[in-house]
């Protein structure tokens, strides 16, 4: 099946009497399988939608996302801005939410999980660094650790239980520790951001088992302090960290230094130099540093970086002038000695901009990278709304990175926040949207995050925006594509209270289309629905069951919004949909 949408509609134009029409055999097939319960979806179309189960409170929900094989977090600001972090296990196709993590601590403003670059999991270890807690003293930050208790039955997530253990501070550490936190295997590295009276550091922290096989009586120790190589007084050194897979490079990243306007990134290799096989006597020795080079703003500033072997991909989200923004791709270049790591440097090997032919805003504010793809965040607003809170997806050929796929969420809507966040693991990507559903009932956003699986460009049934008076009423398809697979239609921005009605129109009878507007006759009108207190409403079901369909038929929606007083003498079209059997 195919699909795209059609131009925006302007005001449907008024019209007297009844808007009933004769029904075609396939318009009514369709229809009706809109109005029954939909099918499991196949195993190929395994993306999602992921929410809490609190509405309307202020939540921010997708604030923060971290994706692996199995679990998905996303984290939440919360209306008192104490944050939480909800675990997701994936069973089957779909993603159960298994935990909602706060820590025993847990206060108003401590924005636990949430702010820079707090998540990191490895194996059943979870950290979550939490800035603004004031345990330790005002603004002094703290990291939580969590362990995963199976409950004896490893192969089912949903009767796990997390652990807390001893959350993390370092003495005399400068205030905002946690900014940054990253975890591989045994080793973890704390970044504390600081203040610019107070200066700023990062930590390396390795497991101490205690003797034992089990990890919940761990404890970590403090290996190293990373110092800041000389920085402003503007330094956030910290803010955001990196761990290699094998345990043996750190980087650690700074919004501003002495010399560089945009920032830059240390790096620390590990030294084994004492005991093997007892990391508390390694050593981190500095390396290179990674210059991310003055633009088009000189304004723009670092933002967010990932490593990836040995590959570093940076985001100025500032750096392209006019409020948009770039990225840089940066290639280890082990031209030095062979197996020291300490001569080697990290060039820059390409730019990265977003072919759009509109200032991107934001782009570069969250990224991430997995092997030869990326996927980067471009999530603030912008006019039209239809141009902003987008992710990017560039793939890597050579040294050359391009652009492969623009990524939306599937129920756009205006000041989403699609791409404040954005993890990527293998050809799936977790996008998190705070701002999702502000529009869906004029209320403060709860927020969503979205699983996208890379391999099919365009997963989602997905429309564009047409401003209709004051409010944006509008037409968003969700689901895949496939036949008999679950889809939902979904009218946002409607009348409070009001009659609605789904048009569907047909290649096969006629063209459909008149300029922007969906001609009714002589297709199929269903009546008789009335739109939700915040004007949305929602259709469920299938696309049509294999066979009850012959290929090659155009198939046009259109949803109709009627003003409760008025009825279809004044009535609001949203945009058109087309799709494409095959």
């Amino acid at each position: 099946m195919h699909v795209r949408s059609c131009r925006p509609a302007a005001r449907a134009p008024r019209r007297r009497g009844s808007v009933v029409a004769p029904v075609t055999a396939v318009a009514a097939t369709l229809a009706v399988a809109l109005l029954l319960p939909a099918r499991e979806a196949a195993a190929q179309c395994a993306v999602a939608r992921l929410t809490e189960t609190a509405e309307n409170d202020l939540d921010d929900f997708g604030t923060r996302v971290l994706l692996s094989a199995t679990t998905a977090l996303v984290s939440e600001r919360g209306e008192l801005l104490d944050g939480a972090v909800h675990v997701f296990d994936r069973v089957g196709p779909a993603w159960v939410q298994t935990a909602t993590l706060q820590p025993g601590a847990s206060a108003p403003g401590q924005l636990f999980g949430c702010e820079s670059d707090p998540l990191a999991l490895s194996g059943g270890t979870l950290m979550v660094g939490a800035e603004l807690d004031d345990g330790a003293g005002p603004d002094a930050g703290a990291v939580f650790v969590f362990e995963r208790d199976d409950a004896g039955t490893p192969a089912d997530p949903t009767d796990d239980v997390w652990v807390e253990r001893p959350s993390l501070h370092v003495a005399g550490a400068p205030l905002l520790f946690g900014s940054g936190v990253a975890l591989s295997g045994n080793t973890a590295v704390v970044g504390a951001r600081g203040s610019p009276a107070g200066g700023s550091a990062a930590y390396v922290l390795v497991r101490d088992d205690a003797g034992t096989r089990d990890r919940l009586d761990d404890t970590w120790v403090v290996q190293q302090t990373l110092p800041p190589p000389g920085l402003s007084p503007l330094s956030q050194f910290g803010r955001h960290v990196e761990i290699s897979a094998d345990e043996t490079l750190v980087l650690v990243g700074d919004l501003r230094d002495e010399s560089d306007a945009l920032g830059s990134i240390s790096s620390f290799h590990r030294d084994d130099g004492g005991t093997p096989g007892d990391p508390l006597d390694d050593t981190w020795v500095a390396g290179a540093r990674i210059t991310v080079p003055v633009t088009a703003d000189p304004n723009g500033r670092l933002d967010a970086f990932a490593l990836d072997g040995d590959t570093v991909l940076a985001g100025a989200p500032d750096g392209g002038g006019f409020f948009s923004g770039i990225a840089f791709a940066f290639e280890r270049d082990d031209a030095g000695t062979p197996g020291d790591p300490l001569d080697d440097t990290w060039p820059l090997t390409d730019t990265l901009v977003p072919s759009a032919e509109f200032a991107v805003a934001g782009f570069g504010r969250a990224l991430d990278l997995d092997g030869d793809r990326a996927v980067i965040g471009a999530p603030l607003w912008q006019f039209p709304p239809n141009l902003g809170h987008q992710a990017f997806v560039f793939e890597r050929t050579g040294s050359d990175w391009n652009e492969a796929a623009l990524l939306r969420a599937p129920d756009q809507q205006v000041n989403d926040g699609f791409g404040t966040a954005v993890s990527l693991h293998g050809d799936r990507a977790l996008v998190g949207a705070r701002g999702a559903e502000y529009l869906d009932d004029w209320a403060p956003a709860d927020g969503a995050a979205y699983e996208l699986d890379l391999t099919r460009p365009d997963p989602w049934v997905n429309l564009g925006h047409g401003f209709l008076g004051i409010y944006e009423t509008q037409l968003a398809a969700w689901g895949c594509l496939d036949s008999e697979a679950p889809v939902s239609l979904r009218l946002y921005n409607g009348d409070d209270f009001g009659g609605a009605a789904l048009v569907v129109g047909l290649s096969t009878v006629d063209v459909p289309l008149l300029g922007d507007t969906l001609v009714p006759s002589p297709d199929f009108v269903a009546l008789g629905l009335t739109t939700g207190p915040w004007g949305d409403l929602t259709l469920e079901g299938e696309w049509f069951r294999a066979g009850e369909v012959p290929p090659g038929v155009e198939l046009f929606f259109q949803m109709w919004s009627f003003h409760p007083t008025y009825g279809p003498f004044e009535a609001q079209a949203t945009n058109a949909l087309m799709v494409t059997t095959e």
